[in-house]
């Protein structure tokens, strides 16, 4: 299936997904045996232009790149797959497991950790718009020394944003370095994507698109200072077309190796035909496999997914939060591209 057909196909859907959503807007990036589309649809609700280059929160997405980050330091050494999380955090290790969780079952969903967590629950409801922004380190280590894994440790999927702010913490320890620093430093510089930052943007720069949430309402960015690792990230619809080719494709880089790594696959997920990698999850769609993720901030919402076997991919970046009710749109967009 050409590229040209799969943007017909997202020209007739977008717009209707977005009134159906009463979405703002959103950039559609579709990449297939290497050439690349990127579009926008709807509007930026403001006077600003939503483009390619238009910069917005990616939310969870950015879980995959802390994938990447962990399969680069292993491979340089500086930590191991399954090294227990009490070599960097001694204080901040659950009781009650059969064995002590390590950076791969972190990695992986399969720590068996809550999800949020009662001290973040807690601050998201007394703040729906910033739940993240009173969040400390110390309250990061006192969520998890407090969870009660749930059984299935290592073999069963629990998504946790607990459990990757927790794994984005532990690799800037190990690395002496902030996590925003390493992210940029160790995946985003490699593969060219300059507009990927974790650093809140400023108000002034006309690129950076405001978030909207239920009826359109702006909101302000997103402050997350400690769980960075599970959703900090900001990025172009470029940026992220840039990264999945770069994943299809990574012996067309000089990162191969960290791309293969972080891609997996590396837990099964029971009683599915699915499997995680270190971030990113495989999902079995007949004789193929795609790789996946999504995200959603307060006013943002972000899915990418690419399908290494038809060398298709495809990202969707939206100011409205709306966008993580996309699988299934970008899903038929990538099935398009596929054939």
């Amino acid at each position: 299936m050409s590229l040209d057909t799969a943007q017909r196909a997202a020209d007739h859907v977008m717009p209707r997904w977005i009134t159906r959503n009463r979405a703002v807007g959103v950039v559609v990036g579709l990449c297939k045996a290497g050439e690349t589309a990127v579009k926008p649809y709807g509007s930026s609700g403001i006077t600003r232009p939503l483009g390619p280059d238009t910069v917005m929160e990616i939310g969870s997405v950015s879980k995959t790149f802390t994938g990447v980050l962990l399969a680069d330091m292993t491979l340089r050494g500086e930590v191991n797959l399954d090294d227990p999380i009490s070599r960097f955090v001694p204080f901040a290790v659950p009781v009650g497991a059969a064995r002590e969780m390590t950076l791969l079952d972190l990695a992986t969903h399969t720590a068996r950790l809550p999800r949020s967590g009662r001290t973040l629950v807690r601050q998201f409801l007394r703040d729906r718009q910033q739940p993240f922004a009173a969040f400390t380190e110390r309250d990061l280590y006192a969520s998890v020394a407090a969870a009660r894994p749930k059984p299935g440790l290592g073999t069963r999927v629990a998504y946790s944003n607990l459990g990757f702010g927790l794994l984005g913490n532990i690799l800037g320890r190990a690395a002496g370095r902030p996590y925003e620093e390493l992210v940029v430093e160790r995946v985003c510089r490699p593969l060219g994507l300059a507009e990927t930052t974790a650093g809140l943007p400023s108000p002034d720069d006309p690129r950076v698109a405001v978030g909207h949430r239920t009826g359109a309402r702006p909101v302000a960015p997103l402050r997350i200072p400690t769980l960075g690792g599970a959703g900090a990230l900001r990025s172009t619809a470029n940026d992220m077309v840039r990264y999945v080719c770069a994943l299809l494709h990574p012996e067309r880089t000089d990162v191969r190796d960290m791309l293969c790594m972080a891609v997996g696959p590396h837990r099964p997920v029971a009683r599915q035909k699915a499997a995680v990698g270190l971030g990113w999850f495989h999902l079995h769609r007949g004789d193929r496999v795609v790789v996946w993720h999504n995200g959603g901030t307060v006013g943002f919402g972000s899915f990418v997914a690419f399908d290494p076997r038809r060398d298709a991919a495809v990202v969707l970046l939206s100011n409205s939060r709306y966008l993580l009710r996309s699988g299934r749109t970008a899903l038929r967009l990538l099935d398009e591209l596929a054939g």
